[in-house]
Formats: structure tokens, C-alpha cells, sequence
């Protein structure tokens, strides 16, 4: 087995890096592939548990699941890399390689046929906001900004948000000491550059970053 494949399990699950014992389904293997695409891209490991132990899997069932899911499970399909590898013990880790994709955004169809984007962040999968969905559509470049091309307010946010992940539109706005609209505008904003997401879960709005 490569070098890499073993630091990238070694490190364990991340923005770029998922563990998976087996799939369950085209359809929910579809769910990380969205993610990735839809993200920076990243990894996905078959055959590695959560504690970051190799079990290994049958490629063959494993390889027609996954084109299954990439192909007819993902809205548009997403492009991915499969390669398989062999450890000492002849256990099977396949490594499956998803790109930042250039047709964002991709979904995938939930049980009552309605379509739904995610996104990755940090370790998770999280369902997107329709203010992300936007962005991506519109395709905004994520360049890299100076310390100087960010607003006080902008610098606490990412400060806070690199420490503790997740805010809500409350908190920012107790944060930076404005009201709840002037926070808005401002994470607004945020979302349109690409520097921060936006997600809701049971209807409560969080933001992280991007």
C-alpha cells in the first residue's frame, strides 16, 4: 500500500478524508460523493473503519455500487477515481478520489424525490443552505484574501469560526456587537465571496467556513 494512502487514513477523517467499512447502498455513498464534488473534493476510503482500522472489502461489489451511485444516484453525475489497494495481510482498501467539480451544484434525490445539496465541512456532510446552493451556481471564484481585503468583523468571524467551527446569526451578532440585520448583511456577504457556508438544521441556521 502507497505512502499516502497510509498517512491520509493515519490522519483520519477530515474536510478531505472519509471512512467507510462497506456501502450501504448506491444511495447513500452518493450523499459524500455531492459533498466532495461540491467542496474542494477529497477521499473516500472503502474498507477503513471510523477508528481509522483497515478491514477491507469485495472490490468487485464495491466497484458496481459506486459507479451505480456516481452516475445515476448524483444530479449531475460526478466524476470520480477508483483505485484498489492491497495491504500485507492481502486486505482490499479501495480509494476513491472525487475532484472539485466544475458543475456545481451537484444534488442527490431523498426518499420522496426531492433533490438536496451538501457540502463538506470539517468531517461532516451537511445539507446546504439555499444561499450556498446560489453560489455555487454562480460559480464564484475562491481566491485567497490578505488579512488587509477583510473587515474587522470579517477577521473575528473566521477567528471564531477556525476555534469553534460553527455560529448562528445571533451569536455573530452578539460577537461583533450590531444588530441581527447588519450580522446578516455581513454573513451574507460572506457567502457570496465564498469564504463561509451556510446550513439549517431543524430550522436553525449555523454558518461555518468554507
Amino acid at each position: 500500500m502507497e505512502k499516502y494512502v497510509k498517512d491520509l487514513i493515519r490522519t483520519g477523517e477530515s474536510n478531505i478524508v472519509e471512512f467507510k467499512k462497506t456501502i450501504n447502498g448506491p444511495e447513500k455513498i452518493a450523499k459524500p460523493l455531492t459533498a466532495f464534488a461540491n467542496s474542494k473534493g477529497g477521499y473516500l476510503f472503502i474498507g477503513v473503519d471510523d477508528n481509522k482500522q483497515i478491514i477491507g472489502v469485495q472490490a468487485e461489489e464495491e466497484l458496481f455500487v459506486l459507479d451505480k451511485a456516481a452516475n445515476f444516484f448524483c444530479y449531475p453525475p460526478v466524476n470520480i477515481e477508483i483505485q484498489e489497494h492491497v495491504t500485507d495481510d492481502f486486505k482490499t482498501v479501495l480509494e476513491v478520489y472525487i475532484p472539485e467539480s466544475s458543475e456545481k451544484p451537484h444534488a442527490i434525490k431523498d426518499k420522496e424525490g426531492v433533490l438536496k445539496v451538501y457540502v463538506r465541512v470539517n468531517d461532516q456532510c451537511l445539507l446546504a443552505a439555499p444561499s450556498v446552493i446560489n453560489a455555487l451556481k454562480k460559480e464564484y471564484p475562491v481566491t485567497e484574501q490578505t488579512p488587509a481585503a477583510l473587515s474587522n468583523n470579517e477577521k473575528m468571524l473566521i477567528a471564531y469560526l477556525q476555534k469553534k467551527q460553527k455560529i448562528t446569526l445571533k451569536d455573530f451578532a452578539k460577537l461583533i456587537n450590531v444588530s441581527k440585520r447588519r450580522a446578516s448583511r455581513i454573513l451574507q456577504t460572506m457567502i457570496t465571496n465564498g469564504q463561509i457556508f451556510e446550513h439549517s438544521f431543524e430550522k436553525v441556521s449555523f454558518y461555518t467556513l468554507n
